[in-house]
């Protein structure tokens, strides 16, 4: 499941580093999903909408490693769809398995989203 190297090369990529622009379009897999390259390939600014951002970025709270798992609940979206499935028009179900994954790194309080660790075993645990 290419999933599971997500949270893992965020950990490897938060070593002291925040990513503040974590999605789908940012994720480039090999052909043979043995690898995952966490990247910002975006070219041109502004010709994209808005983030779903998390309530602490609004706030000017500020950006920490919690602020990037929030992403990654967006970014579960968008690899189960293959796009980014959340307009103002459109909120997508979240297939069973992956509930509880989107839900707890999509919850308001930062300090009650989970650690990169616990999402990655709640992912392996839907194998």
């Amino acid at each position: 499941m290419q999933y599971c190297a997500v949270p893992l090369g965020l950990k490897c990529l938060h070593f002291g580093i925040v990513r503040r622009d974590l999605r789908v379009d940012n994720l480039a897999f090999t052909a043979d999903f043995t690898r995952l390259l966490i990247c910002d390939l975006e070219g041109r600014w502004g010709n994209r909408l808005a983030p779903d951002v998390s309530r602490e970025q609004v706030l000017h709270a500020g950006w920490t490693d919690k602020s990037d798992i929030y992403d990654l609940g967006g970014v579960t979206k968008g690899m189960i769809y293959g796009n980014v499935p959340i307009t103002h028009l459109v909120e997508w179900p979240v297939p069973p398995p992956l509930v509880a994954v989107v839900d707890s790194c999509t919850r308001q309080r930062p300090e009650d989203r989970p650690s990169l660790d616990d999402l990655r075993a709640m992912v392996e645990q839907i194998k």
